[in-house]
């Protein structure tokens, strides 16, 4: 058994040792990753279980991400009690089946409710690197504009836009003159990316 999984299945480790032993273990062989695959789909629902999918996401590949895909998802949505975290690792992974889902969380999702499964939906589209998506992503945006409160995360989505002062304009006046500190970090992401790509004249 990896040593990772040793430590993962003792009760006596914290929380703590499990983060700093995920960053260790990050480059482990390929023949173990089916191991921490059924580690994570026959407990799932336990907190630690998201430093399984940092090591998976890292690592992993479309046979990974197959076999999380058909225990952990229903009709395209994640099954109860899930990690929303998947969503980043099929993300990620690069996983074709996936990518409806993604879409979903990303972009229809948008109430309070939904605020993990969105961040780590707009996670997982930020890594897939879709093409065509630009109008969607657009018009997901706006949904936020004038809002003190919304999915923080999803105007982050702008780091799959082309460089476009019009969009970054309104995110910028947005953010200065509606949204609440703690909800801007897909703001700043967003005028981050845009600033850092803006077409010279």
């Amino acid at each position: 058994m990896h040593p990772f999984l040793k430590a993962y299945h003792n009760p006596a480790t914290t929380y703590e040792t499990l983060e700093q032993l995920a960053q260790e273990y990050k480059a482990i062989p390929s023949t173990e990753l089916a191991s921490l695959v059924t580690a994570f789909i026959e407990d799932y629902a336990r907190a630690e279980a998201y430093f399984l999918l940092q090591i998976i996401q890292e690592q992993g590949s479309k046979t990974e991400a197959e076999l999380l895909f058909k225990a952990c998802v229903v009709n395209h949505r994640l099954k109860e009690k899930v990690s929303a975290q998947l969503l980043e690792t099929f993300g990620k992974l690069k996983y074709e089946p996936a990518f409806k889902m993604l879409y979903h969380y990303a972009l229809e999702a948008l109430e309070p409710k939904d605020y993990y499964t969105n961040m780590y939906a707009v996670f997982g589209l930020i890594a897939y690197q879709p093409k065509g998506l630009e109008q969607d992503i657009k018009k997901a945006i706006t949904t936020t504009f004038g809002q003190t409160f919304f999915c923080e995360y999803l105007p982050a989505l702008a780091l799959l836009l082309p460089p476009n002062d019009a969009i970054a304009q309104p995110i910028y006046e947005s953010y200065i003159n509606h949204c609440a500190e703690d909800c801007s970090a897909g703001y700043k992401m967003a005028l981050e990316h845009l600033e850092q790509n803006k077409t010279k004249k």
